[in-house]
């Protein structure tokens, strides 16, 4: 069935093929200057027959199907000396956008991005950079980086030490309520300086280098019985794994070894005491061997139980001052199992430097630990 639509201007109209009945459509046709006439079939294909008077030949023209929602571009017009020729639509699977009639009379097409055949247009032109510009603009980045540098390794020590501050304030809080829950004394056991030697007697060379890696940076948590235990009889346990800080912090060495340390920190007198020291077994909890620790000792009620404390009249609670630097080890090529090289605090006495010291603070009565710091 075929519907007759005479040539105007602007054809509106196709056919939707599966209700018989006429869809708005877009398409740009230039008058003729004779009469002429468009036929659409209904049955699915859309035929152009152009009659004598086309204006220019082989122009272009767009429309579109809306049922089916395919972009149609047809053939139109042929020269003056061949009319009423027949041509046959090519259908295109597209997506499609329609434009509105200012754009059809613009030469907009459906995207948008392109003119319609027939319609004029220049191309666009992008813009870029000149190789001065580009060079001018590397010139500055380089700049900037070379100043900031000094300030980004800065701040990457700074997010060091207070990565071991936070661990450590994690740990021993854990500690004081392992305790509380479990009606039990926990201990925060850290790992001293050993003698390779000593440690070779019950120790595979693994344990061995393992061990030495751990000192002044390595602690795990203990307990000396459990809830149930029988009378006499407690069930001695490691609550955690070795741990160790971060690379670049450790424990000040004068917390081990120097029996007392004081001196004048944000305008209070503090006085650092050694670790109180004792037996555990090691390496793990039922091996027959033990080694000397030093430790920090939480009683059942989450409090410091410390005979060093106890014994220095005025001292209230026990520091663990952190040190910036590094910890060196060297392999032996006789035996082949590490040794350990003295700790070097960079900057040099970071550690006691009033300046820039680091201290974490624990509350013999509460049991309670906080960070006092100072940095420049």
């Amino acid at each position: 069935m075929d519907v007759q639509l005479p040539m105007t201007k602007l054809v509106r109209r196709c056919a939707n093929q599966s209700a018989l009945s006429l869809t708005p459509c877009f398409s740009k046709v230039i008058e003729p200057r004779r009469p002429s006439s468009t036929v659409l079939t209904v049955s699915g294909m859309v035929t152009v027959q152009a009659e004598r008077g086309c204006p220019q030949p082989q122009q272009l023209r767009t429309c579109q199907t809306a049922a089916m929602g395919e972009r149609i571009r047809c053939g139109w017009g042929q020269p003056r000396s061949a009319p009423n020729r027949r041509k046959t639509v090519k259908t295109v699977s597209q997506p499609f956008c329609r434009p509105s009639i200012t754009q059809l009379k613009l030469g907009v097409n459906e995207t948008g991005l392109r003119s319609l055949p027939f319609a004029t247009h220049r191309p666009c032109r992008r813009a870029a950079f000149t190789l001065l510009e580009l060079l001018i603009v590397l010139a500055i980045i380089g700049f900037l980086s070379a100043m900031a540098l000094p300030h980004i390794g800065g701040l990457t020590r700074s997010n060091v030490m207070a990565g071991a501050n936070e661990q450590l304030l994690g740990d021993l809080a854990l500690a004081r309520q392992r305790a509380i829950n479990g009606r039990s004394a926990v201990y925060m056991v850290f790992m001293p300086t050993n003698d390779p030697t000593v440690l070779k007697t019950f120790l595979s060379t693994t344990q061995v280098n393992q061990t030495l890696a751990w000192q002044y940076t390595g602690y795990t948590l203990f307990a000396d019985r459990s809830v149930g235990d029988q009378p006499g009889r407690p069930f001695k346990r490691y609550l955690t794994g070795w741990k160790s800080l971060p690379d670049g912090v450790f424990i000040a060495t004068y917390k081990f070894f120097n029996p007392y340390y004081s001196n004048v920190y944000n305008g209070v007198l503090k006085q650092v005491l050694e670790f109180d020291y004792g037996d555990f077994p090691y390496p793990t909890s039922d091996s027959p061997n033990s080694l000397t620790f030093p430790y920090i000792k939480f009683d059942a009620q989450g409090r410091i139980d410390s005979p060093t404390i106890k014994a220095h009249t005025g001292v209230d609670n026990c520091i663990i001052p952190l040190a910036r630097g590094s910890i060196l080890l060297y392999t032996d090529p006789n035996t082949g199992i590490l040794q350990p090289y003295p700790p070097v605090e960079k900057p040099a006495n970071n550690s006691t430097d009033t300046n820039t010291f680091n201290h974490i603070e624990i509350d013999a009565a509460t049991g309670r630990a906080h960070l006092d710091r100072r940095t420049l």
